[in-house]
């Protein structure tokens, strides 16, 4: 208890110790807040990355881009350890707009169905959206 009014008697004694004190636990706690909201931020950017990507991804070198997709998607989707598996597309597009300008992008082309059981892709729909019958063919 003693150490306690020490240390009070000399922060009180000067202005200048009293404000820096303050001054310090103010930048810690600006810290902290930062540190906090990062963290938030940085939670929720891996949830929405971890659930628009799989765990593992084979890709193939065919000019035929569905060329076995089919017995791989089957193949896998056998597996005990495999929860789903859903085949995508990527390629690499340039986009010409009059001829004036032109933009890099990449298309992804996705199958719903198979889309539906993994991921994320439910809740990118309105609530009451029946979307297993919106892609069933």
């Amino acid at each position: 208890m003693y150490t306690i009014f020490m240390a009070l008697r000399y922060l009180l004694r000067r202005r200048i110790t009293l404000m820096a004190g303050m001054v310090m636990a103010l930048g810690v706690a600006v810290m902290v807040i930062v540190f906090s909201i990062i963290n938030g931020y940085l939670n929720k950017y891996e949830e929405v990355i971890r659930g628009d990507t799989a765990d593992l991804i084979l890709e193939m070198n065919t000019y035929d881009p569905l060329y076995g997709s089919s017995y791989l998607v089957k193949k896998i989707q056998r597996l005990p350890e495999v929860e789903g598996c859903s085949p995508v597309i990527r390629e690499n597009v340039i986009i010409c707009y009059k001829g004036l300008h032109f933009n890099f992008c990449e298309v992804v082309g996705i199958d719903p169905a198979y889309e539906t059981e993994i991921g994320r892709f439910r809740e990118y729909f309105e609530p009451g959206v029946d979307v297993d019958n919106l892609f069933s063919s």
